[in-house]
């Protein structure tokens, strides 16, 4: 027997507030400039915090290709 599953507006309040933890969250360990939140119910965030902007997937893509290029991160020389 399954577990009952939650309302959508239930399931909903309960998303929207994993994503403001996530969101604080990383705000307080990385301390970015700004966190570009994108997927597919990002547009579904009705008031975006502060420090948060709206994104696209394909210029995640491309900003995850350019970290990636010989050069462009430099390496801490700490070792895991």
């Amino acid at each position: 027997m399954s577990a009952p599953q939650p309302s959508s507006a239930l399931a909903g309040r309960n998303s929207k507030r994993t994503v403001d933890d996530v969101i604080r969250r990383l705000l307080a360990a990385v301390e970015p400039d700004y966190i570009m939140l994108g997927g597919g119910n990002a547009g579904k965030v009705d008031k975006l915090p502060r420090k948060v902007r709206l994104g696209v997937n394909t210029n995640a893509f491309e900003g995850g290709f350019r970290l990636w290029k010989k050069g462009v991160v430099r390496s801490s020389g700490v070792r895991r």
